[in-house]
C-alpha cells in the first residue's frame, strides 16, 4: 500500500510535487522494494522455518512475527529516505505506515485486526492529512477515490471470510488515524 500511495501522490498530485520521472522511478522501486519486496521475502522465510502455516496468517498469533520483522524493515526505509533530497511527505508518511504496523502489533497481541484495511486506511488518512495540512489544495475527488478503494478491499475481505466487520472497521480507522495525525503534524 505504501507503494501504491507514493504512485497516487506523485502521479495524481504531480501538479504539486515537480519530481522528474526517472527519481520517481527510483524512489518508487527504492519504496516497492522496502515496504513489499523484502517483507514478502521475510515471510517466506518465516513460513519456511515453521513459525507460519501459510502466508495468509489466519491466526493472530502467526501474525506477530511477521510484523515484527516488517516493523523492522520499514525503520530501515525511513532511516534511507530521512534525506533533504526526498520529498518530505515520503519520510512522513513511511513514518505512519511504520507507526501503523507497530500499532497493528500492539493490538494483535488481544485482538485480530485487517492489515489489509490499515494499508487502505492509511492511504485515505495520508491523502486527507495532505489535504488539511496544506501540502496540496483540496482533492476531494482523489480522496474520494480512496475511500472507494477502501470499501472494495473490505468488502473482498469480508467476502473471503477473513475478517469480520469488526476488525476491518478497526483496521479501517487505526490506518486511517495514525496517517493523518501523522501528515497533520509532522508536515
Amino acid at each position: 500500500m505504501v507503494t501504491y500511495a507514493t504512485l497516487v501522490y506523485f502521479y495524481a498530485l504531480s501538479f504539486y510535487f515537480q519530481v522528474k520521472p526517472v527519481i520517481v522511478g527510483v524512489i518508487v522501486t527504492l519504496i516497492f522494494t522496502g515496504t513489499f519486496l523484502l517483507p514478502a521475502v521475510a515471510a517466506v522465510l518465516i513460513l519456511r522455518i515453521g513459525r507460519i502455516r501459510s502466508l495468509e496468517m489466519t491466526e493472530k498469533q502467526e501474525r506477530n512475527w511477521p510484523l515484527v520483522q516488517t516493523a523492522i524493515i520499514y525503520s530501515a526505509c525511513y532511516y534511507v529516505f530521512d534525506s533533504e533530497i526526498f520529498q518530505p511527505f515520503i519520510r512522513v508518511f513511511i513514518l505512519g505506515a511504520l507507526f501503523g504496523m507497530v500499532a497493528a502489533l500492539f493490538i494483535n497481541l488481544f485482538r485480530k485486526i485487517s492489515l489489509h484495511m490499515i494499508g487502505t486506511g492509511g492511504l485515505c488518512g495520508g491523502v486527507a492529512g495532505l489535504m488539511i495540512s496544506g501540502e496540496v489544495g483540496s482533492s476531494s475527488l482523489l480522496l474520494a477515490a480512496c475511500f472507494i478503494l477502501a470499501g472494495l478491499v473490505g468488502t473482498s475481505r469480508l467476502q473471503l471470510g477473513a475478517h469480520n466487520p469488526r476488525e476491518l472497521f478497526a483496521g479501517f480507522f487505526v490506518g486511517f488515524g495514525v496517517e493523518f495525525l501523522v501528515m497533520v503534524f509532522l508536515l
